[in-house]
């Protein structure tokens, strides 16, 4: 499933502020793009994941899918090798993507 957003943190910071800041994203994501209230925007391990998934493949799929990245970041962020994965992998992805030269677009 494509996604608008992934959002990548340490584990940390994984307390209510930080649902609160994912729902909060969402709502907007999907008032902007005009979808009814439970459509599903956004990559979040705490909602997105069920227990018996394959965690390491769903993550890397929603990586491999989701327009943008929104990585909450903190010193235990950088410290986290599951997040400089995430980062790795979502940049590698970028970097692989053809580059649209924006100035010749109409």
């Amino acid at each position: 499933m494509p996604y608008d957003f992934f959002l990548s943190y340490s584990r940390g910071n994984s307390g209510p502020q930080l649902k609160r800041f994912f729902k909060d994203l969402s709502d907007v994501v999907r008032q902007k793009r005009g979808l009814p209230q439970g459509a599903t925007v956004g990559f979040f391990d705490q909602n997105s994941l069920e227990r018996g998934d394959e965690w390491e493949s769903e993550i890397v799929d929603a990586i491999q899918t989701s327009k943008v990245m929104v990585a909450i970041t903190s010193p235990a962020y950088f410290k986290s090798d599951y997040c400089g994965k995430e980062l790795g992998l979502f940049q590698q992805r970028i970097a692989a993507q053809p580059t649209v030269d924006r100035q010749s677009q109409p």
